[in-house]
């Protein structure tokens, strides 16, 4: 199966690690800073899934197109998504763990491969273990009590859940690598752990009381980071819920994290302005521990520009948008929506469908500021180096295609056979396409999506096609013929 490779140069990582001292990131003695993307998908599909879960892990392609997109934005620095835990109401739908200690052997060989990759691409990854919400196909620590009858509120204080939860952390650090033969805790692809995501909501989200709850889940997070510091010196741990203050004073703890959503602000009632919730975030920190805001987004476009340029001045860390989803193997785009509102995934390198949301000036501006905050100029965009690939099934009335990173449109042409001449039946198509963003269900994702109908075909003729990958730099090489009738 081809595979795209990089059209940019690429420095893979070394084996060293990332540090943390006097309130910053070092790697090499020097100031370690980025712009970069969550990306959910890196590891599980989530969203358009089929319904024999054959697309439910991401293949190579799949994977390298997220990584190569961020390399192409100047982004090193991506945080993926918590493993994903078995529970009933999901069925038989594929999960890294099945229950304590079981775990799946194909879901964490995909991550074998995106540790494989991520140090091809010179990327390196924040890994959150456990989630504290109960997203459909994740599933978090609710879920992980209920495996034995017990309530989510039991897995913070219970002896036996806190020795399942460490035992977790010992058996993912410990598993090896099959591409590589690193162990997860060698891993230079692996920037920092963190013990959970959004930890601190989980009160808040189950209606308690988050001030009465604050005080268990500092607990929990301390002993846990010492615990993970036990077993792994090499990596930062970030914190993931609890009592800033505490955090501040604990040697276990390297990293502490925010997210900035002006959606969410405005749900709950909050102030909205994510510039002023970080710059109130860094005046708590006053300097001791780096900040990372490890997603922000779902905000209009001039807030989102206020937050990166006063990120990229204030010294924090570095920043992730939340969320960049990439090409499907069988043609087109992933595509997420978030909480039914306008904000949906990103798709680099932008497209006319996400206008509502500022989709291409918003990718613009975070390729040009992360390399910015590197202290890198821009660099030119490079033109597409691959050719799209043909996916079957295929007539005049429904073509698709592997799409190609960095593609912003495709040109398409047909000729008669056996030896017509080519003629342009597509300029300026896009492969992005709104599919059902419902998980795990058909809704007609088994085949590929059609990306592409031509009109002018004659009935009783056959045809053959060719596609060329285009954007703002040039051009890409055509694919090979597809014949049609």
């Amino acid at each position: 199966m081809a595979v795209q490779r990089a059209p940019v140069i690429i420095k893979p990582n070394e084996p060293t690690f990332v540090t943390a001292r006097d309130g910053k990131l070092w790697l090499e003695g020097s100031e370690y800073r980025f712009l970069g993307f969550a990306l959910p998908n890196l590891h599980q599909n989530e969203n358009q899934v089929h319904p024999d879960y054959s697309n439910r892990f991401p293949d190579e392609f799949e994977i390298r197109d997220l990584l190569l997109s961020l390399a192409q934005m100047g982004c090193r620095v991506a945080r993926i998504f918590c493993l994903s835990l078995h529970a009933d109401i999901d069925g038989d739908l594929p999960v890294y763990v099945n229950a304590v200690g079981q775990y799946n052997e194909d879901a964490f060989r995909t991550l074998d491969k995106v540790f494989q990759l991520a140090n091809e691409y010179g990327i390196r990854l924040i890994f959150p273990f456990i989630d504290s919400h109960s997203f459909p196909g994740w599933r978090g620590v609710d879920e992980w009590a209920g495996w034995k009858g017990r309530t989510g509120a039991e897995f913070w204080t219970d002896p036996l859940f806190k020795s399942e939860y460490q035992a977790l952390l010992y058996d993912v650090l410990h598993r090896r690598n099959v591409y590589t033969g690193t162990l997860y805790k060698d891993e230079p692809a692996v920037l920092a752990w963190q013990l959970g995501n959004e930890l601190d909501s989980w009160a808040q989200d189950r209606g308690l009381d988050t001030q009465a709850w604050l005080p268990t889940l500092t607990t929990w997070s301390i002993e846990m980071a010492r615990f993970l510091k036990s077993i792994d010196a090499n990596h930062l741990v970030m914190e993931a819920g609890g009592n800033r203050d505490a955090f501040l004073t604990e040697p276990a703890i390297d990293v502490l994290s925010d997210h900035y959503y002006e959606y969410w602000s405005r749900v709950f009632g909050r102030p909205y302005d994510l510039r002023e919730q970080n710059q109130r975030a860094l005046a708590q920190i006053a300097g001791r521990k780096p900040l990372i805001a490890d997603e922000f987004g779902m905000g209009e476009y001039a807030n989102l520009t206020n937050l990166i340029e006063s990120i990229l001045e204030n010294g924090t860390s570095g920043a992730l948008l939340w969320s960049l989803r990439g090409h499907r193997r069988d043609g087109g785009f992933y595509y997420h929506n978030e909480n039914g509102s306008h904000y949906n995934s990103y798709h680099w390198p932008g497209f006319p469908l996400g206008n509502s949301y500022d989709e291409s000036p918003l990718l613009q501006l975070m390729r040009q500021q992360a390399f910015a905050i590197r202290g890198l100029p821009e660099p030119p965009v490079e033109p597409p180096t691959e050719a799209p690939m043909w996916t079957a099934p295929a007539s005049a009335d429904g073509l698709s295609w592997r799409g190609v990173t960095g593609a912003s449109h495709y040109r398409i042409e047909r000729a008669e056979q056996p030896a017509g001449d080519w003629l342009v039946v597509g300029e300026q198509v896009v492969d992005v396409v709104i599919q059902d963003v419902q998980p795990y269900e058909a809704s007609g994702d088994a085949v590929p999506p059609v990306l592409f109908r031509d009109r002018t075909a004659l009935p009783g003729i056959s045809y053959a096609y060719r596609i060329r990958a285009e954007n703002a730099a040039g051009v890409g090489p055509w694919s090979f013929n597809w014949y049609v009738g």
